[in-house]
């Protein structure tokens, strides 16, 4: 068992299901000696001697990292990988510490590499290595191209290598990326968003008076302005927070439900248009003559735009937790800066219909949102496979 050249790695709780059948294609291409994982150990053998054994054996190391690798906690709330114990880490460590084992960071279930700051110093130099991406669609000829890169590591094994079918190569990024074919029905669903939202806040938009908290002259009714506004924009946002959610869906082909996807935006953009509404009709009765202050808060262009950031960033950071394509930070900031530029374009547009401004204004905030996947897509897409052999220093790049 511990002659194994190949060591599958992967995380019990996270994709067992892909390193299961990982193992089993490439032990059927490579031979079942050649391919280790761990429960292939007997009953009553030392789980870490064995583990370890294994992992400092081995020529090749192949880190199974799904969706959930670098997230999942332990008893103590704190993430596995950060723990100096853990398994996992502790077989990527051994494996990369040593000059003659390539490893391979493989990646199954659209899952995107970890940040180096997702992962501790020992195993920053993971995100660097060329990665293997293997999808559902494409899975026998991903597993395919992995085996013809290992060969030259391992050498030509007693196994036969039966060669696929002809086929064009595939693309597997693009397969389940952004897709240019549903690119107008997402569209048409995020202008879509503009008479709904009018239709859904009517009775809200201007009360208790046409004019903003800062103009009206009962401070009572300045204060039930700023309740309406904030409900109105509540419902705005969440009108806006659907559509972004479910122009993903259709856009992306993501196999998450349509309904629970929207509700989710919709409850992101109902709070943070609440908050952002507040934000800005606050500001404007801070700045009521009836009112005594000296406070000197920002008011017109600037709080719309700190309240409109807030309702994107708050639907970005739930995008960015549904696709996994962005950490939650960088949809959040994607979010923010499409949130100004939508209230940079309500400022400039004020005459405009309505429900036109607003439909721009989720067009906006989705666009941007969906620009930011794809560039985070391309500065992440692992570089073909090219493993170098065993003991050259470009194996550690």
């Amino acid at each position: 068992m511990t002659e194994a050249r190949v060591f599958v790695n992967y995380r019990r709780k996270d994709a067992p299901g892909s390193a299961g059948r990982l193992h089993d294609d490439l032990a059927d291409r490579f031979g079942g000696t050649t391919v280790f994982r761990d429960v292939q150990m007997r009953p009553g053998i030392d789980f870490v001697d064995e583990i370890t054994r294994a992992a400092g054996a081995c020529h090749v190391l192949l880190a199974v990292i799904g969706p959930r690798w670098s997230s999942i906690t332990g008893d103590d709330g704190r993430r596995r990988i950060m723990d100096p114990g853990d398994y996992v880490r502790l077989e990527i460590e051994t494996a990369i510490a040593r000059p003659d084992v390539v490893v391979v960071p493989v990646l199954v279930e659209d899952a995107v590499m970890p940040m180096p700051g997702e992962l501790p110093p020992s195993l920053r130099e993971l995100t660097r290595l060329n990665a293997c991406r293997l999808n559902d669609s494409s899975w026998d000829y991903d597993v395919h191209r992995l085996g013809d890169a290992l060969e030259p590591v391992l050498g030509t094994m007693t196994m036969p290598v039966v060669d696929p079918p002809p086929q064009p190569e595939p693309e597997p990024r693009r397969e389940r990326s952004l897709s240019a074919s549903h690119g107008a029905a997402a569209a048409l669903g995020l202008l879509a968003a503009g008479p709904i939202a009018l239709i859904l806040s009517q009775g809200l938009h201007d009360r208790p008076a046409a004019a903003g908290a800062g103009s009206i002259g009962d401070l009572d009714d300045a204060r039930r302005r700023i309740v309406f506004y904030a409900l109105e924009r509540g419902v705005t946002w969440a009108v806006v927070g659907a559509a972004v959610l479910a122009a993903w869906v259709v856009l992306a082909r993501a196999e998450r439900p349509l309904l629970a996807s929207a509700l989710a935006g919709a409850s992101a953009g109902f709070i943070g248009g609440f908050v952002g509404g507040v934000l800005f009709q606050g500001s404007k009765y801070l700045h009521n003559p009836s009112l005594s202050t000296t406070l000197e808060v920002p008011s017109g262009v600037t709080a719309r735009a700190a309240g409109y950031a807030v309702a994107a960033g708050l639907i970005g950071w739930t995008l960015a937790g549904a696709t996994r394509r962005l950490t939650r930070l960088e949809g959040a900031a994607a979010g923010m800066g499409a949130g100004v530029l939508a209230a940079l374009f309500t400022a400039a547009t004020s005459g405009m219909w309505r429900w036109l401004g607003l439909g721009l204004e989720a067009l906006i905030v989705g666009a941007g949102l969906m620009v930011a996947i794809l560039l985070a897509e391309r500065a992440r897409e692992p570089a073909r496979i090219a493993l170098p052999l065993p003991g050259r220093p470009e194996a550690r790049v």
